[in-house]
Parts: C-alpha cells; sequence; structure tokens
C-alpha cells in the first residue's frame, strides 16, 4: 500500500529507514534516528521540519499504519570521516577530511557509492497516517515506530494537514508560513494562545517587535470571541508595555485606522512626553503641523523607514488632532494613605517589642481612626471634606494622648497630615493644568479594557522612567484583575504583552520595590488571569533574567537565535525541550521562528519552523496611501 501523502521520488531517492531510537539527550522524549541515501538534491530536500511517515506497531494485513515524525536535526555523515579530531594525529584529520571532500561533491543527483549518508533526528508528533484500501488519512493517536521500516517524506498537501490539524479557520491566526514552503501557512488558535500565555526569545535583530506586532495585527484584525452563554461576540483587547517607545512607529497604520479599531498611546505621567507635545494636546498651545513634524522626526521607526519618517508627519497630526494620545496618572504610593498607616503601625508592632507604649498608642490608633475609614480606600475615595476631617482626627489624637515629641506614632501620624495637606493645596485651580480629557486614571483605563465595544481596542504604554511604567502596570493589573474577579468579568478578552519582558519579570532579587511588585502582578496574571480571559505575552532577548516561575507559565514559544548558551539553555529547560533542539535557530534568517505550543498548534510540543509575517509590509502600503 502506499499513500497520496508520500513524496515523489526525489532523482531516484524515495526514502530512507528508521535505524532506532536515542533518549538520552532528549530529557524524557523519546527521538529517532533516520538515514537517508546522501545526495546534494537530497540534502537541500531535508530540513529542520521536514516531515516523515514510518510504518508502526499498529499496522494490519488490512491496514499499514505510520507514525508521523517531525526531524529536528540533519548531520551528513561520512564513513571515512575521522570522528572527535582531538582524539587523531592531525595529520590523518587533514588527509581523510580532503580525501573525502569529492565525495560530497560527486553525488549531485546520483548515488556512486555508500560511503556517504544524511543522518536524521526526530520526534513524534502524536499523529498517525493510516492507509487502506479505501482511504489514506491523519488522526490523532500515538503510536510507536518499527525499527528498520523505511522513512517515507510527507509533501506538501500532507505536511500543511498535519501542521494545522483540528485548527478551525475562523478560530485561527496565521503568523507566517510553514519555513520549507510558501505554500503551507501555519495557523495558531488564538483563543488557547491567549488563555495559556506565549512568550518571544531572540536576541538583537531577529525581529521580536516585528512578530509582536504581526501577532497584535492578526489578532486585532482576524479574530472575534464567542461567549455560549450570551451567543455574543467580542473583539479582543491589547495593552502593550513599551519601554522603548518603538511600538507607535510600528503599530502606525492600526492608529490611523479609526474604523475598525479604537486605539490609544498612554504616556505615564507628563515628563513622559516632550513639553510641545504636552502644550498641545493639554492645554492648546502650538501648531498642530509643527508638533506632527516634531514628533514624526522623533519616531521610533523600522530602519527602512529612517529617511522616510517625515513623510509620516500627516499620521501623526491625525493622532494628534483624534486625541489618541492620553497622560496615565497612577495612584501614587503617598497618596494611599490607609495603606501607609497601617503598614507603619504593623512596622511598630514587629520592631518595638521594648517599647510597649508605642504598640498601646498604634493599636489605639487603629480602633478609633483607622476602623472608622472603608477598607478599600484609595485615592479616589478622598475628598476635602474627609482630608480636613481626617487632619482634625489626627491633632485631636495627638492632643488626647498626649504622644511624646519622639514618639514613633506621633511622627507617623505628623506625617500623614503633611501628605494630607499637600492633597488639599493640590485642588487648588492651576492656571498651567492640562486638559482633564487627554488624562486617564487607573480605573478609567481598567474599565475601558473592561468594557464590551463593538471595535478591538489597542493601548501602548510608555513612560520615561522605569519605575513610573512599573508603578502604573503594577496597578492597572491589580485594577483590571480585581473587577474581573469582583464581578465574575470574563469578556471581552485582554492581552497584556510585555517588550522586555525581563524587566518586568526579572529574576533578581536586588531588585527595587516596584519591580518586585510588578513582578508578582505578572505571576499572578500568569498563573490566574486564565480564568478570565486575561492572556500575558512576553517578549525578551534575555530569557535567563526572566523569572523561572513566571516563564514556565506560557503554553506557547516563539523562539529564534539566542547567542548566549545560558539563555538557550533557560527556555530549553523551562519548556522540557531536546537540549540541541535550537541548534536549528542558529541558521536564521532575521524573520524566521520556531513556534512550540502544548495546546495552540495542531503539533503539539513539537517545533514548527515559520517564516513570519513581516508587519513592516503595513508601514509600505501606508507610505504608498499618503503618497496618492
Amino acid at each position: 500500500m502506499t499513500s497520496r501523502y508520500f513524496e515523489p521520488r526525489v532523482e531516484g531517492i524515495t526514502k530512507g529507514i528508521l535505524i532506532g531510537s536515542d533518549s538520552s539527550q532528549s530529557q524524557g522524549v523519546e527521538e529517532y534516528v533516520c538515514w537517508f541515501r546522501y545526495t546534494k538534491k537530497m540534502m537541500r530536500r531535508i530540513h529542520e521540519g521536514t516531515l516523515i511517515a514510518v510504518k508502526n506497531f499498529s499496522s494490519t494485513q488490512e491496514e499499514e499504519d505510520y507514525c508521523i515524525l517531525n526531524i529536528y536535526k540533519v548531520i551528513p555523515q561520512h564513513f571515512a570521516g575521522p570522528g572527535d579530531p582531538e582524539k587523531f594525529y592531525p595529520a590523518y584529520v587533514f588527509e581523510s577530511s580532503s580525501g573525502i571532500a569529492q565525495d560530497w561533491e560527486n553525488q549531485v543527483t546520483d548515488i556512486k557509492d555508500f560511503t556517504t549518508n544524511i543522518e536524521v533526528r526526530a520526534i513524534k508528533t502524536g499523529i498517525e497516517l493510516y492507509v487502506n484500501d479505501d482511504d489514506d488519512d491523519f488522526r490523532k493517536k500515538e503510536s510507536t515506530p518499527i525499527p528498520g521500516q523505511k522513512a517515507y517524506i510527507i509533501d506538501i498537501e500532507g505536511t500543511k494537514r498535519v501542521v494545522n490539524s483540528d485548527l478551525k479557520e475562523e478560530k485561527s491566526i496565521i503568523p507566517g508560513n510553514w519555513l520549507e514552503s510558501k505554500e503551507i501557512d501555519v495557523m495558531l488558535d488564538v483563543g488557547k494562545l491567549l488563555s495559556t500565555h506565549f512568550a518571544i526569545f531572540g536576541f538583537t535583530g531577529t525581529g521580536k517587535s516585528n512578530l509582536a506586532c504581526t501577532l497584535v495585527n492578526e489578532i486585532l484584525y482576524r479574530y472575534q470571541d464567542h461567549d455560549p452563554r450570551t451567543e455574543k461576540d467580542y473583539p479582543i483587547n491589547i495593552i502593550i508595555f513599551d519601554p522603548m517607545q518603538e511600538y507607535l512607529g510600528k503599530l502606525l497604520p492600526l492608529f490611523i485606522d479609526t474604523k475598525q479599531i479604537e486605539s490609544k498611546i498612554v504616556y505615564v505621567k507628563e515628563r513622559s512626553l516632550v513639553d510641545k507635545v504636552v502644550d498641545f494636546i493639554g492645554r492648546g498651545i502650538g501648531n498642530a503641523k509643527d508638533i506632527a513634524n516634531l514628533m514624526a522626526s522623533m519616531g521610533n521607526f523600522p530602519d527602512k523607514f529612517y529617511n522616510q519618517r517625515m513623510d509620516f508627519s500627516e499620521c501623526y497630526k491625525q493622532v494628534l488632532e483624534e486625541d489618541k494620545i492620553l497622560i496615565g496618572l497612577p495612584i501614587e504610593d503617598r497618596l494611599r494613605i490607609v495603606n501607609d498607616v497601617l503598614e507603619a503601625v504593623s512596622f511598630i508592632e514587629r520592631v518595638e517589642e521594648g517599647s510597649p507604649s508605642a504598640q498601646r498608642d498604634g493599636e489605639i490608633y487603629l480602633n478609633q481612626i483607622i476602623n472608622s475609614k472603608p477598607r478599600d480606600f484609595e485615592y479616589e475615595n478622598l475628598t476635602e471634606e474627609l482630608a480636613h476631617n481626617w487632619i482634625g482626627e489626627n491633632n485631636e489624637f495627638m492632643r488626647t494622648q498626649s504622644l511624646h515629641t519622639n514618639s514613633v506614632i506621633r511622627k507617623m501620624i505628623e506625617s500623614m497630615n503633611i501628605k494630607l495637606n499637600t492633597w488639599i493645596d493640590s485642588q487648588r485651580p492651576d492656571e498651567n493644568a492640562i486638559s482633564e480629557d487627554i488624562v486617564v486614571s487607573i480605573n478609567q483605563l481598567a474599565e475601558l479594557i473592561n468594557e464590551e465595544s463593538e471595535k478591538p481596542k489597542l493601548f501602548i504604554v510608555c513612560a520615561d522612567l522605569m519605575d513610573d511604567l512599573f508603578l502604573f502596570g503594577e496597578q492597572l493589573i491589580n485594577r483590571v484583575f480585581n473587577v474581573r474577579r469582583r464581578k465574575a468579568i470574563q469578556f471581552p478578552r485582554a492581552l497584556f504583552l510585555f517588550d522586555e519582558a525581563d524587566m518586568f519579570a526579572s529574576s533578581e532579587e536586588k531588585i527595587s520595590e516596584l519591580q518586585k511588585k510588578i513582578r508578582n502582578k505578572i505571576e499572578i496574571l500568569a498563573r490566574r488571569g486564565r480564568k478570565f480571559n486575561l492572556g500575558l505575552g512576553l517578549a525578551t532577548q534575555r530569557a535567563t533574567y526572566m523569572h523561572t516561575g513566571i516563564m514556565g507559565q506560557p503554553h506557547t514559544y516563539f523562539i529564534s537565535k539566542l547567542p548566549r548558551k545560558e539563555d538557550r539553555d533557560r527556555v530549553t529547560d523551562s519548556f522540557g525541550l531536546q537540549s540541541d533542539v535550537l541548534q536549528t535557530t542558529f541558521s536564521f534568517n532575521p524573520g524566521n521562528w520556531l513556534i512550540l505550543s502544548h495546546n495552540a498548534t495542531g503539533l503539539k510540543a513539537t517545533q514548527i519552523p515559520i517564516k513570519a509575517k513581516n508587519s513592516e509590509d503595513m508601514l509600505e502600503e501606508l507610505l504608498e496611501e499618503l503618497s496618492d
């Protein structure tokens, strides 16, 4: 029996042979060794990612069943080769190596001797090909190939079926095509990709942000969630944390497409923006065209568009005039008054063991003052009346308790009064204040993320200082998560995407408190976000600096060239890969990626090499529209 999915003869060669299995380097995953006869043409045909079929033990006389294997390593071999050169006399190594060179060169399409072969190493895909008199097709089934059986190369149509096995087009996106063939689109199940999170690992120049933009484009334009409970469709909202401030330039077409997408860029605090931009959007000072030219000249575009960046000025003018720039204001820690008081008193109770009076004063203050305040008290709840009353209560408490001038409790209360008075002063009208229309608080942004809408939403969050970005991100995740938890909200789905993720989810212990807080919130998102349809995306070039508890959560990895061994080891350990599976990425060009996923791809936990779509194509199209 033969299958329509077996590739036709390649210059006289149709198949290889399964030699055996080897689990010594595979971290518990059985890998299989096959040999193919060597020709130059065959060497060009077999690549990492090529699928082969080997008859398995389930075969019967009525039906032949084949285990589908995925090649992850290709090694040309010569029988006369010296093996490990360090074990041989140097002269022999030179002579042996030069003598076999002609064998590689002479066998272009025909086999002229049997001293050469192509060894491949492959792993099971969990998919089986069955062949009988009536049909041949693929099905999900674990099987074991028979050593000594022929290994057939699967053709393009069969590869397409296997790679996208059980995936539905309406529930999927297409990030790129199979690296071997432009004819094979590789699909990803969006729901599973987002609910179980993803991570992008690649060194500088591999195209991390380009791939991230491709995923964003695909998700926003191609996909909607369906809620079976309400029979409603929901678009997806995406929040990108952009420490290098590069995504506005790369995703500018999405800010111009107002018909299909709602987009905003949020700069945390005024200091994250150039003064002239703040004056224009917040105070109405300046000329839109001049400010747009300024933003275009400072725009962070892909290298190929650097000399054309001023051609995008009209787009920035539209961004300015349509109020797509917001200033985000985090809830300042110094104004979360109740938390400050409770933490201070808790500190006193822990360290002032020799001071019973301080403990007593703290307990009285808690009972008399703090317990009368709302438990969920935050900055948004504060009013001038409440602030004035609180100051009066504090002064009365210090008077009636006769607190000593050196009392820790007294100093803490005096500090609270200073903060409250500062807040009261801040409420007075400021002639130079920016318009409230361009200011967005944590609660307001969380509401925009959680609310239903007809169009998908994109928010890019930037900051001049990383601490501002850490604080804003921690508070935003906390607010979105807690509102969804309290109100049982699941739709619309939201994706939090962190570029330079090793800064937000650092493995280091000697980091700032703000970094620890954002890391803790990301870990909560990674572990518990799925329940509320909150997805997590991570992109980094330094996997070794990523927090292991967070890095182990994503079920889908996109991997490109990682020159440092410690980064490769961290990735392989986190996903449970063979130690040498990433060797194939060494030869990757920018835009080439390995996808490995436990649930979002047709092939589960099996490498899928792709050529990603180029998100810069959208900028090219935008330039063409502007020139018309």
